[in-house]
């Protein structure tokens, strides 16, 4: 989330793509092979100029702050919306809104990601939902909301308590945060700050997570910021782990960038990484915050939180290119 003060002027300043013409058509946007299996490669070249994908119908996400598709179902994303929204999840495909999934016993103070894991001591698909928007740093414990992923149109209206409700803090001070990053087996997660500077900290849960107590992150490194250098220019605003858990995509105010990690290296290396450019922009997301790997990890997508959309609010995609 931006506050009305983060907002910089030469934040829109950015290269669009609009007349470009798709690199490929909308029909293949679910990002699964031909037998209808959902291989996990990584775009080994360049990711094509942001065409939109689908626009979505309606006033029901027009805040989008996280962003996942979704594996069991392929086709379907699952997203949120930023601060001040009920604590709900909606899933849709390039058809509309399939389900609206509302949480029972828990707040929304400031969902600002979301990821897509495994669920804890399972192998069933989960959502994880980071309540931990702290643009005034005010808030010493956050939480990560841990929900069994329903099946997406099976019913227009769907209920569920979360699974597992982790809180946590930080070690030395509170910090402000928007980008959430899980292991695909769900056994631990990381979080990227949200800092307008060249450099950035990681920090990661301890292991094993417990829903007993708060943990305390550990600080594992510091990372380079991508982005452009004006103001709010490098701050980063969302983030998504590879299927294969061999990258990341980054996003910023400016556009998106990966940071691919070299064979047998990890999160832990991630300050020792250049991020690869992908995209500045596009002009349709003023202030965009979601960045999320289709389900096979080939192409990417991101939609803003600019709350100006109503009625339609694009969903970009970025193609991997041959």
């Amino acid at each position: 989330m931006v506050d009305a003060g983060d907002r910089g002027e030469g934040v829109t300043d950015l290269t669009t793509a609009a007349d470009t013409p798709d690199v490929i058509d909308s029909t293949s946007i679910t990002d699964i092979a031909p037998d209808g299996s959902a291989p996990t490669g990584a775009c080994s070249g360049p990711y094509g100029e942001p065409t939109v994908a689908f626009q979505l119908p309606g006033a029901e996400l027009l805040e989008i702050s996280g962003l996942v598709a979704s594996l069991q179902t392929p086709g379907v994303f699952w997203a949120h919306n930023a601060s001040g929204a009920n604590p709900e999840l909606l899933a849709f495909s390039e058809g509309g809104l399939l389900s609206r999934l509302s949480l029972d016993g828990v707040e929304a103070i400031d969902w600002e990601d979301m990821a897509r894991a495994s669920c804890p001591n399972s192998d069933q698909d989960c959502l994880w939902v980071a309540d931990m928007g702290n643009n005034l740093k005010n808030r010493e414990v956050l939480s990560l909301l841990v929900i069994k992923e329903p099946i997406p149109g099976s019913e227009e209206e769907l209920t569920a308590e979360p699974e597992t409700v982790y809180t946590f803090s930080y070690p030395d001070d509170t910090i402000d945060a928007e980008a959430l990053l899980v292991t695909p087996s769900g056994d631990r997660f990381y979080v990227l700050e949200k800092t307008d500077s060249d450099t950035a900290r990681v920090f990661s849960s301890p292991t094993p997570l417990t829903s007993e107590s708060t943990m305390t992150l550990v600080e594992l490194t510091t990372m380079q910021s991508p982005g452009e250098p004006i103001p709010y220019g490098k701050m980063i605003t969302g983030a998504d782990l590879h299927p294969s858990a061999s990258r990341i995509a980054v996003r910023c105010y400016m556009g998106i960038w990966e940071f691919r990690f070299p064979e047998g290296q990890g999160f832990e290396h991630l300050g020792e990484l250049t991020p690869t450019y992908v995209a500045l922009g596009p002009l349709e997301e003023p202030q965009g915050e979601a960045v999320a790997y289709g389900a096979a990890g080939l192409d990417l997508y991101t939609a803003s939180e600019d709350p100006n959309f109503i009625g339609s609010q694009p969903v970009h995609r970025y193609a991997c290119l041959p």
